[in-house]
């Protein structure tokens, strides 16, 4: 099979872009990766863990009993968390409460915040299910493997959320239930060659994200058996591109994932990010 018939193996990036990026943005991927969508349950829990739970975490800070407003829930949000969950929250908060004319400002529409929420999550878990394919991987991650249900009553889609989110989070179940020491056992020889590659970089402070990567490989590898979910929350990119199939293309739009694919020989293509298309379509330049 030739490269450019090789099917389409997501990663995150890829996946968050084409449920939340701007139409013009989520076209462009569309017509870059097809119609033939495939993920792994790697891939499936990332996308939850960092859309999913985040939004049921705003969800309880809007539920507070002294927010009084989904204003008031951003001004709290954004005090208490950084980075990426500020940026998401704030991303999609307008877009959400928006589309069912919930006003932001009135304490009066702040339950149906809660029911503007719990419709959003519920979709966003739809959506997965019904665009992309969800391959088997050797990691056998469990979180999020559970169906999400939620009632539209606001206090019930609070309690119903949080069970799926304790579901979620509850370390000790989910690594019963996972094959990760098994998966590093398998791709030893794939992961000992990825944490060569990347420690063999030049000492440029680019490369210090992937080299402290290549080094908690390294790590890990020692000790498979003390693998937690953390673990596989700071070798995501590592595991997913290992765990890709080899006769599957892997689209990211992650600059890093060239230092793992490279040494193992998997397949892959990194797309330009958002802003940098944009910004090609300002400037009426290929990105």
């Amino acid at each position: 099979m030739s490269k450019s018939e090789l099917l389409p193996f997501l990663d995150t990036t890829i996946v968050r872009a084409l449920l939340m990026s701007t139409r013009a943005y989520r076209e462009f991927l569309q017509r870059q990766v097809g119609e033939r969508l495939y993920v792994s349950r790697f891939v499936d829990m990332e996308f939850k863990r960092g859309v999913l739970l985040t939004l049921i975490k705003f969800l309880n800070t809007l539920a507070m009993s002294h927010i009084s407003t989904i204003e008031d829930a951003e001004r709290a949000w954004t005090n208490r968390f950084k980075g990426r969950e500020v940026k998401l929250i704030l991303a999609l908060s307008a877009s959400i409460f928006d589309k069912y004319e919930v006003d932001r400002t009135d304490s009066r529409d702040k339950m149906r915040g809660v029911q503007a929420l719990t419709v959003a999550i519920k979709s966003f878990d739809r959506e997965m299910r019904r665009r992309f394919a969800n391959l088997s991987d050797r990691t056998r991650c469990p979180r999020g493997s559970a169906p999400l249900q939620a009632s539209l009553s606001p206090t019930r889609a609070i309690e119903d959320l949080n069970a799926y989110a304790d579901s979620f989070e509850d370390e000790a179940r989910n690594r019963r239930a996972c094959r990760i020491t098994e998966f590093y056992e398998h791709f030893r020889s794939e992961l000992a060659r990825c944490a060569r590659h990347a420690q063999s970089l030049p000492g440029r402070q680019e490369n210090e994200p992937i080299k402290k990567t290549a080094a908690d490989t390294k790590i890990a590898l020692e000790d498979a058996c003390r693998a937690s979910c953390r673990t596989c929350m700071i070798l995501g990119d590592v595991l997913i591109a290992i765990g890709a199939r080899r006769d599957m293309r892997l689209e990211t739009t992650d600059t890093s994932f060239p230092h793992w694919c490279v040494p193992i020989h998997q397949p892959y293509r990194v797309h330009p990010s958002e802003v940098r298309y944009l910004h090609s379509l300002q400037e009426n330049q290929p990105p």
